[in-house]
């Protein structure tokens, strides 16, 4: 388990806001947790200074993960991030056209296979079948 995914934990175990404490929740939840996430872009792009910057990309990070901790997968956090980081190393650099062909990004080189986030929720719940699995989809 990462430091990062330790430290979201001890923040909600800290503040008794886990999903074993309070369930996840329902629209209004999320609705919630994409404003705070959206609200730290924009603190993102209205910062004047690096540390600035650097505070609302921490903090971004912060409502991810414990949004993922929220909807009881923060545990799968760093299997799926291995995963897409190791699919994002197959990648070739260059312009992506659905990101304006900005010149240093990532595109898909032909073959290239996406990770399979799937199965790193899978292994939370194994005895789930897989209808249950994609209700919460």
């Amino acid at each position: 388990m990462s430091t990062m995914v330790q430290d979201i934990r001890s923040l909600h175990i800290y503040h008794r806001m886990t999903s074993k404490d309070i369930p996840w929740g329902d629209l209004e939840e999320l609705h919630f947790r994409i404003m705070a996430m959206q609200e730290e872009l924009e603190e993102f792009t209205q910062a004047n200074t690096q540390a600035e910057q650097l505070d609302a990309l921490i903090d971004l990070v912060v409502f991810a993960m414990g949004t993922a901790e929220r909807m009881g997968l923060l545990p799968a956090w760093d299997n799926a991030w291995s995963q897409v980081l190791q699919a994002n190393m197959a990648k070739v650099r260059g312009p992506n056209a659905k990101r304006g062909d900005f010149q240093v990004d990532l595109q898909k080189p032909p073959g290239w296979k996406p990770p399979d986030i799937q199965a790193a929720i899978d292994r939370l719940y194994p005895s789930r079948s897989k209808e249950e699995r994609h209700e919460d989809s």
